[in-house]
Parts: C-alpha cells; sequence; structure tokens
C-alpha cells in the first residue's frame, strides 16, 4: 500500500525566475548534511510545492548528506534554471527515523511534479490501433517505446504521443517483460486495449534524478555499459528490425486469445498498480483522473 502524503517525503521540481529560485538554505555551524529551507511566499519553490521549514534530503538526485553548506551553495547554481529537490518534514523525518527506514525518491509524493502519467483506453477500429511499439536499442534501458502515431485513428483520439513509453497494459505493469510478451498482452482482447504510459519529457526527468533504468547507481556512475546512455540515444525509432509491423496481428488482426485479462483496467487501477509498478512510478498514480 502506498503511505500517506503526510508521512512521505516531496519531490519537488523548481524552475528559477527573475528572483532565483525562492528558497534559501541554513544550516548548523561546523554540520553537514542538514539543511532547512526557507521558501518565500509565492517564489518558484513555494509554487513548486516545496514546505517552508522542510529538510533538503537530496539536491538532483544526489543525496546532500555529506555536503556542507558551501559545498551545497556551489551545486544549487551550477543545476542552471532548474533544479530538483527531495523534501521532508521534521515529522516525516522522524517517523523513518524511528522505524530504522531511510528516506529516498523512491517514497516521495511525486504530486507536486510537472511530469504526469497517463491512462489510454483504445478500443480498435476497421484499421487497427493505429501505432507502433518498439523496444529500446539501449540494453541499460529497458522498455517498450509507441511510436508513428496515425493521425484519427484510435491511438490518436486516446491522446498516444510519439515517444511515449509504456508502463503498463490492461492495468498489469509490463516492468520485466519483453517486446513479444509485451505484444501479446496488448494483443489478450480483440478489439480493445488500455494503457498506461508517460511522455519523453517525464521519463526523461525521472532518469535525470536517478529513478530511471539509466539513472545512476549507487557508486554514481551510469549503469549503461557502454557509454552514456540517454533516453534519446537508446530508444528506438520506427524502421528498428524490432518494431510491430503495422499490418502484423498486434493491429489488424482480430480473436486473438493469447491471455486472459480485463478488458479494461480494474477500477481499482490507482491502487492496483501500487503492487506491480515499480517503486520510483507508483506516486504517479496519485496524478491520474
Amino acid at each position: 500500500m502506498m503511505l500517506p502524503d503526510d508521512i512521505r517525503p516531496r519531490l519537488c521540481h523548481v524552475a528559477r525566475d527573475k528572483s532565483g529560485f525562492g528558497f534559501s538554505v541554513s544550516c548548523p555551524e561546523g554540520t553537514k548534511g542538514t539543511f532547512q529551507l526557507s521558501v518565500l511566499q509565492d517564489g518558484p519553490a513555494d509554487r513548486a510545492g516545496v514546505p517552508p521549514g522542510s529538510w533538503l534530503l537530496e539536491l538532483n538526485g544526489d543525496s546532500v548528506k555529506s555536503y556542507s553548506h558551501t559545498q551545497l551553495s556551489k551545486k544549487v547554481p551550477q543545476s542552471g534554471n532548474k533544479v530538483t529537490l527531495l523534501v521532508a518534514s521534521s515529522a516525516v523525518e522522524e517517523f523513518y527515523r524511528l522505524r530504522g527506514l531511510r528516506v529516498t525518491a523512491a517514497l516521495a509524493d511525486t504530486s507536486w511534479l510537472p511530469f504526469k502519467v497517463r491512462e489510454l483506453h483504445l478500443v480498435k477500429g476497421p484499421a487497427g490501433y493505429g501505432f507502433l511499439i518498439s523496444p529500446s536499442l539501449c540494453p541499460a534501458l529497458a522498455g517498450q517505446f509507441l511510436w508513428d502515431v496515425d493521425v484519427g485513428l484510435p491511438a490518436e483520439q486516446a491522446g498516444m504521443k510519439e515517444g511515449d513509453r509504456v508502463l503498463a497494459v490492461n492495468g498489469e505493469s509490463i516492468e520485466g517483460l519483453d517486446h513479444e510478451q509485451t505484444v501479446h498482452r496488448i494483443r489478450a482482447h480483440e478489439d480493445q486495449v488500455t494503457l498506461l504510459v508517460i511522455d519523453p519529457a517525464g521519463d526523461e526527468f525521472f532518469h535525470s534524478v536517478g529513478l530511471g533504468s539509466c539513472g545512476p547507481s549507487p557508486s554514481g556512475h551510469s549503469t549503461a555499459q557502454h557509454g552514456p546512455c540517454t533516453r534519446s540515444s537508446c530508444v528506438s525509432m520506427p524502421g528498428s528490425q524490432h518494431d510491430t509491423p503495422r499490418d502484423s496481428s498486434l493491429l489488424t488482426e482480430a480473436g486473438s486469445k493469447l491471455l486472459s485479462s480485463t478488458v479494461a483496467a480494474p477500477r481499482t487501477l490507482k491502487t492496483d498498480l501500487c503492487l506491480c509498478l515499480p517503486s520510483y512510478l507508483q506516486g504517479f498514480l496519485r496524478t491520474l483522473h
């Protein structure tokens, strides 16, 4: 089960304006890693959901536990025009400390982030669904991505965008499934499917703060084995040998019953997916409308 918001840390994405980021940091003299935030009312940090008086735990996906005040003061400007903060109230910190738990971004309330997942319900038309699905070209960036969305067909009408990453099919996570298994799950019903997806910007963001399969490992190095791994360099585009052809059974063949599944995602999708999605995606479920 997902933790209530009042006992979860919060992940906030702050965009600088003319006044700056809208927060300042204080630290007890001579200590490291203990940073409390003062937040300018109606400033960028306030609008991004940073609670006044909260404690800073991570900056752009990196723990600040070993930082001095001077080091942190240099890191923030190096972030450019946007910075991602993992913060927690005193009550949240105490809750985890008393239970011997480490507060991480994987546990965070992400409802304040500008990046949302989308639930798409597609009903197949005479010409099929109207999209291609393709795996990543990079072993370190596992996943299935959507391309070649036809104008006017069910996929576009449902809100699908090229480059979307598929997170779940018919209420079940596809984590760990290969391309063929994912296609079979989509084909489980002859005329409709429900997909949970995230757009490229959101996908890139979560990788950039170390919460995706291309994020930094605990040692701080990329998990890619063959040089830097970025979404743009790893996601296969239409024309890849791994693409599912548009006139294949995924798009046009009716009557396939390869797998049994629900026709549409269950009403309890938000809760049920908490048990099957990667931890860094669980918070997204609160953003579905």
